[in-house]
C-alpha cells in the first residue's frame, strides 16, 4: 500500500522497490501520479527499454509534475526505497515551459539519500539545469536539435515522436536524466530519491515545471 505524506510543499511516497531484472530496480511513479504525460501522445507503456535501461511505465500515462503556472503541484517529490550498492540513477525527465531565458540556469535538484549500517544518513545533490539536463518537451522541427549533454549528471534523448502544432511539424521528446555513481564512494544503501523544483528561488518564476515519467536504479 502506498502511503503519501503531505506537507506544505513536499510529497513523500513510501513505495516498495520492484526488482526489474538482474541489476536493475524500478521506483514507480504511476500510483502517486498527478498529471497525464500528454507530451508524447503515443508514448510507450509497460515494460520498455531505453538505451539498454529497463523502465516500467504506467499504462494510464500518469506521471508526476511539480509546481508550475499551469498546475499547482508540489515543489518537491520524494520516493523512499532500499537499493544496495547503487551504481546509477535513471530518471525520465522533461520540462514544461522551459523558456529560452532560463537556459543554463538551475531550476531543480535531485537529492539522493543513503543510509549506512549504523543508520547514519548522508545526501548527494545533483543539479537540474534548464537547457542542459532538462529541456522543453517539444520543439519546432526548424530549430537546431539539442544535443545530448555530457558530464555527470547528463541528459540523453531516448524517444522522439513527430507531431504537428498549429499546422507546423514539431517533435516531442522523452529524455533520460542520468546520474552515475561510484559504488566504492556510495555512503550506504540508497533509501531516498527526492526531485526538487527550485525555480521560484533560482529564476524567480513558477516556470518551468518538472515532469517525471519513470525512475530506474542500476545496482551491483
Amino acid at each position: 500500500m502506498n502511503v503519501p505524506v503531505l506537507t506544505l510543499s513536499t510529497l513523500l511516497f513510501a513505495l516498495p522497490a520492484l526488482q526489474a531484472e538482474e541489476g536493475f530496480t524500478f521506483v514507480e511513479v504511476a500510483n502517486p501520479g498527478n498529471v497525464k504525460i500528454n507530451t508524447v501522445r503515443k508514448n510507450p507503456t509497460g515494460n520498455v527499454r531505453f538505451k539498454d535501461v529497463p523502465f516500467k511505465l504506467p499504462p494510464s500515462r500518469l506521471g508526476m509534475e511539480t509546481d508550475g503556472p499551469r498546475l499547482e503541484g508540489p515543489i518537491s517529490v520524494g520516493f523512499t526505497t532500499i537499493v544496495h550498492l547503487p551504481t546509477a540513477i535513471y530518471i525520465l525527465l522533461t520540462g514544461r515551459d522551459v523558456k529560452p531565458k532560463f537556459k543554463g540556469k538551475p531550476v531543480g535538484e535531485v537529492v539522493l539519500t543513503f543510509t549506512d549500517a549504523k543508520i547514519n544518513e548522508k545526501t548527494l545533490t545533483y543539479p537540474i539545469t534548464a537547457g542542459e539536463t532538462v529541456r522543453e518537451w517539444w520543439a519546432d522541427k526548424s530549430e537546431t536539435p539539442l544535443q545530448d549533454s555530457t558530464g555527470n549528471p547528463k541528459r540523453v534523448n531516448v524517444y522522439t515522436e513527430p507531431q504537428t502544432r498549429n499546422g507546423k511539424p514539431i517533435a516531442a521528446f522523452m529524455d533520460m536524466y542520468v546520474i552515475e555513481l561510484d559504488p566504492t564512494q556510495v555512503p550506504g544503501d540508497l533509501t531516498g530519491i527526492e526531485i526538487k523544483d527550485t525555480s521560484r528561488e533560482t529564476v524567480g518564476d513558477t516556470s518551468p515545471s518538472l515532469i517525471i515519467a519513470g525512475i530506474t536504479v542500476k545496482h551491483e
